[in-house]
């Protein structure tokens, strides 16, 4: 956090908000600037890499962030993709819109989460292991509320960022795509071309960081595949590059706390 502290970073966070139609306003998000204070409300990567491109360039930066953890590629891919392929065609297609007890299942969840994280601070307190996630109760119900509903993301944080005028993109994501690790790299693709086109930039730079090494259960042990489609994604399409980050990976946590070695 000290090191935290440069006044010509700002960052720009935003609050999730998935939505059903592309937003045109970023109304959910603020400028916060790099101070030891704002730190922790800032997305760690985004921040260090801004903290070190600032130094390097000598300018004043501007970092915009969109960000939920957990979430897989489909959350930022815009609708239009949805109709080129059958596999994606039938997810959209299957998707709950609106689900008849859609308020019911989502006051539900709300008190469920509440009771989960309530446990687990109990739990921290007295020393003893938190309970486990699951997808429903970090994501909530299938719906329109849904945070890891197709498109959801893309059209309520990237969309609503296409009038900044931006240089380049940070690509720190995949670890929720290993069950479905064969279409990662065609999805990629997918994002790369439709951003630069949203933003009307056909050699819009991609920084691709590539998920890191974790201890290998159900979830990790189709981590290698999802590396392996980053890697031949920045390899086949001009403007992409590849950030390897397997030997900066916690056996231990998914997400390492040093960010700042990825960052450089």
């Amino acid at each position: 956090l000290p090191r935290a502290e440069n006044a010509h970073v700002r960052v720009f966070v935003q609050d999730s908000q998935p939505v059903p139609v592309p937003a045109r306003d970023a109304s959910n998000g603020r400028w916060i600037a790099a101070t030891p204070e704002n730190a922790p409300d800032i997305p760690a990567l985004p921040l260090m890499f801004g903290l070190r491109l600032q130094q390097a360039l000598g300018v004043p930066v501007g970092i915009l962030t969109a960000s939920e953890g957990g979430t897989a590629i489909p959350c930022w891919l815009p609708q239009s993709v949805f109709g080129k392929y059958e596999d994606l065609k039938t997810f959209w297609g299957s998707y709950p819109w609106q689900p008849e007890d859609g308020d019911e299942a989502y006051l539900k969840w709300v008190s469920n989460r509440q009771t989960h994280d309530a446990e687990n601070a109990r739990r921290a307190a007295v020393g003893e292991a938190p309970l486990p996630w699951s997808k429903y109760l970090f994501f909530g119900p299938r719906g329109p509320r849904c945070k890891a509903q197709p498109s959801g993301l893309y059209n309520g944080e990237i969309h609503p960022l296409i009038r900044f005028k931006i240089n380049g993109v940070v690509w720190y994501q995949g670890e929720s795509d290993s069950e479905e690790s064969s279409q990662y790299a065609r999805h990629l693709r997918e994002l790369i071309a439709t951003w630069r086109e949203a933003w009307g930039l056909s050699e819009l730079r991609f920084f691709v960081v590539q998920i890191v090494r974790c201890a290998v259960d159900e979830m990790t042990e189709n981590f290698p595949a999802i590396r392996e489609a980053q890697s031949s994604v920045a390899d086949q399409t001009a403007g992409v590059f590849l950030v390897p980050g397997i030997d900066f990976g916690d056996p231990l946590d998914i997400h390492p706390a040093d960010k700042d070695l990825l960052a450089a």
